[in-house]
């Protein structure tokens, strides 16, 4: 390891580089930056601006050889698969080794030997933000691009001054939180109930704010769509949630509905009336997955208060809430057949099959008791044993339908279905619970919190979501 600072290799570093491979003249010497030309020069310099110990390590351990290109210049090798596997287990005992509270990967190799599993595509989807391993939570990891471009002698002059203003962005980043630290405060959720007041204050937004939408993990520094970033040492924060209130004097949280969704369609869908976040549940990925806090209890609790207080007020469900739901959360609406898989189909087609069968045959015995001079018995919904009347029997269906809808099937997969779009999925769960068990809320509740659950897992796996639906 290189650090111009003297300190005892055991006592560890704040900030903690990556570098992809190394050099011929490194790997010969077994240091880092050990060839001071170039690349190598040039990082030494920018890293000697931190006012925090460092360290430099390598994802890959060894050079990987050379082969020549298409003019004959021999040019490095990239690393194999293998290679990078097994180096990233050295990687993580440097890691442990020197317990950086910052990392920065510098290539999108090394970014990809340290991420694993959770690696972005590429550099430019890490984005600006931080980065972070579900098993380092409290370390933040920032990637940039890798100074070997500087290596090759031919770089013009507006590349390597955007490489200098990038690593300016990037270690000034790095050394504020390794020096303040990243703030881990737990946020005082307070609900909006007037969208106009909600949106208000996002378009109140100024430039030294930052808009976070959650839902596309689009976000954008006041109105210039190219300044993407999740958190900037200049800006304070602000992220879509269910909160208006200040962190700390340097982070600050808010609600307000979709960022597409205009004042006039809030005021036309929901005609002033009680209105609460979108998507509480991808809010609450995207606090954990960019910002390390942790709020799945308190979206919990918020969707609660929905069940008891919100969904059973019929004005809502009846006036606003399908249009709201279809037309803004762009969801799907649940009262139209959906399309499912030919083999799902056929499945359940067999399901209502059987059950047409049993409850014909069941019919068959019961008129078969009454005309022996039998009285048939059946239990109410009560428990209680009463007398069956055929003349109450419903029409069986002469086949069941050749299309599915959410309303005609069980509970189980009726929640399988909707386990994303909560406000929506809230309300035809309760419909269906009303219906069949007459005792709604306490089943809804798990139904959501395990909603919660396996959004929480996929995203913090690095899955895709779907806008409508976790698969």
């Amino acid at each position: 390891m290189v650090d111009k600072r003297e300190f005892e290799e055991d006592s560890g570093v704040e900030v903690l580089v990556v570098l992809g491979s190394p050099d011929k003249i490194d790997d010969k010497l077994g240091l880092p930056l050990s060839n001071k030309e170039r690349s190598g020069g040039f990082l030494l310099q920018v890293l000697d601006f931190l006012t925090v110990k460092w360290a430099v390590t390598y994802a890959v351990k060894c050079h990987p050889g050379v082969s020549p290109d298409k003019t004959g210049k021999e040019v490095k090798n990239k690393p194999s698969a293998d290679q990078m596997r097994l180096c990233s287990e050295w990687l993580m005992e440097d890691v442990k080794k020197y317990k950086p509270s910052v990392i920065v990967c510098l290539g999108e190799m090394a970014m990809k030997v340290f991420m694993g599993g959770n690696c972005p595509k590429s550099l430019k989807a890490a984005g600006k933000g931080r980065l972070c391993r579900e098993d380092m939570p409290s370390v933040s990891v920032l990637v940039s691009k890798s100074p070997g471009i500087l290596d090759s002698g031919n770089v013009s002059d507006k590349a390597y001054q955007d490489l200098v203003e990038e690593y300016r962005r990037v270690f000034s980043l790095a050394n504020k939180i390794a020096v303040e630290g990243w703030s881990e405060v737990p946020i005082d959720w307070e609900l909006i109930l007037d969208p106009k007041e909600a949106l208000a204050k996002a378009k109140a937004i100024t430039a030294d704010e930052v808009f976070v939408d959650v839902e596309t993990s689009q976000p954008y520094k006041g109105e210039n769509q190219d300044a993407r970033t999740i958190w900037h040492p200049d800006c304070k924060l602000i992220c879509v949630s269910t909160t208006w209130k200040t962190v700390d004097d340097k982070y600050k949280t808010m609600v307000v509905a979709r960022e597409a969704m205009t004042l006039e369609i809030m005021i036309a869908l929901l005609g002033n009336r009680t209105m609460w976040a979108h998507n509480l549940l991808y809010e609450a990925a995207a606090f954990w997955r960019y910002f390390g806090i942790n709020v799945f209890e308190l979206a919990t609790e918020c969707l609660d208060s929905l069940l008891y207080n919100y969904l059973p007020d019929q004005n809502v469900q009846v006036n606003a809430l399908k249009d709201l739901c279809v037309n803004a959360f762009s969801t799907s609406d649940w009262s139209q057949p959906i399309k499912i898989s030919i083999e799902e189909l056929y499945t359940l087609w067999e399901e209502q099959a059987s059950s047409i069968r049993k409850e014909s045959s069941r019919r068959e015995k019961v008129l078969a008791k009454i005309a022996a001079g039998k009285k048939p018995y059946i239990k109410n919904e009560n428990g209680d044993r009463v007398e069956e009347d055929p003349n109450t029997w419903e029409p069986l269906p002469a086949s069941p339908k050749e299309y599915v809808d959410l309303r005609d099937l069980p509970l189980k997969k009726v929640a399988f279905y909707c386990a994303q779009d909560t406000f929506w999925t809230a309300r035809l769960v309760i419909e269906v619970l009303r219906k069949k068990e007459r005792q709604p809320h306490e089943i809804a509740w798990d139904l959501n919190k395990k909603a919660v659950e396996a959004l929480a897992k996929v995203t913090r796996l690095g899955m895709p979501v779907n806008d409508s639906r976790v698969k």
